[in-house]
């Protein structure tokens, strides 16, 4: 499976050479160590994804994007992240097809797998990726509808139609398909107010994320999932502000709404290239939760963040996790250099 993802990689490079007016190839990793003084968890080195990113414009008005990871698991392995090809029809509207980050918030579309564009180490609980544990359905593979800088409030959406939970990037376990839309406004400069939503019809028989790839848990009846999301942003000099709530509605046929709510909160305050900054992220899951792994989950990051310039930031951070219903907590110091090239 590597070698084939390797050789369609190889290719994308080399068509994209030949035919395309301007080929860009970009590159993201960084390294880092983490101490952690769980008894279930040792201290370690780590080496994060090692993130190719391709651009190409291809013609006038067709584009093209491709991001591809390579990381350790058991050995490496190589992930195609996002395959996106667009054609803008105008400056207000484009349509892309490919495998994306579904426009489910803020951060998802904002921040994709090279960690030195995000403004902390490790991603809000509820935007994780779906290999660290993430509940959301980080990416979606079918047609986007997309727009932004619209009218004097700026009004950017995404309106996009694709395979839903349970599905793999080449098929779709039944005949619905996901929705997903999204809507932002920037009344002001550095200020965006945003909305989304997300709904999907999961057939008896998915996966759900309550058991393993050893020890699968299937859901036994068709489930119905909504995802509202609210975002507030301010990038301004000198403040940094993220928040985003979201409730998640997960209904078995025939059986009860089961109510998830996720809220993270992020804060920064720039000095020149230092930045001090505070994140809390909080997961409250229903107790008869039939998709999630039900485990309440809050964290506490207070770390600070210096650029060299653009293209690398050494970050340190001190993160509590705690989980109530288990009554544990971990603490973990994680130091981390990321660069781009």
């Amino acid at each position: 499976m590597c070698k084939k993802y390797i050789f369609f990689f190889m290719l994308l490079l080399i068509v994209g050479t030949i035919q395309a007016q301007e080929t860009v190839i970009r590159g993201f990793s960084d390294v880092g160590a983490t101490y952690s003084d769980s008894d279930e968890e040792n201290s370690f080195f780590s080496l994060g994804q090692f993130d190719l990113y391709i651009t190409s414009q291809v013609t006038d008005r067709l584009s093209f994007v491709g991001e591809v990871v390579f990381e350790a698991e058991d050995g490496f392995i190589v992930d195609v992240e996002r395959v996106l090809a667009r054609y803008q029809i105008n400056n207000f509207f484009s349509i892309v097809l490919g495998k994306h980050h579904t426009p489910i918030g803020f951060w998802n579309t904002a921040y994709h797998h090279g960690n030195l564009l995000q403004p902390t180490i490790r991603r809000p609980l509820p935007f994780l990726f779906e290999d660290e544990g993430g509940a959301f359905p980080i990416h979606t593979t079918g047609i986007l509808f997309t727009g932004d800088n619209i009218g004097s409030l700026n009004f950017s959406y995404n309106i996009m139609i694709g395979n839903g939970l349970g599905s793999t990037p080449i098929s779709d376990n039944d005949k619905g398909k996901s929705f997903t839309g999204s809507f932002f406004i920037e009344p002001v400069e550095g200020v965006k107010l945003g909305v989304s939503g997300y709904v999907d019809k999961a057939s008896a028989g998915v996966s759900t994320l309550q058991g393993s790839e050893e020890t699968p848990v299937v859901l036994i009846k068709d489930m119905d999932q909504q995802i509202l999301t609210g975002s507030v942003v301010y990038f301004g000099t000198p403040i940094e502000l993220i928040t985003e709530y979201s409730v998640v509605s997960n209904k078995l046929n025939g059986g009860a709404v089961q109510s998830t709510t996720a809220f993270y909160v992020y804060g920064g305050y720039n000095f020149d290239d230092f930045t001090p900054y505070f994140r809390f992220d909080r997961m409250d899951y229903s107790k008869s939760e039939p998709y999630f792994r039900p485990v309440n989950t809050d964290e506490i990051i207070i770390g600070a963040r210096y650029d060299f310039n653009f293209l690398s930031s050494l970050r340190v951070e001190f993160q509590r996790q705690t989980f109530p219903d288990l009554d544990v907590e971990i603490n973990r110091l994680t130091t981390q250099l990321a660069f781009g090239f």
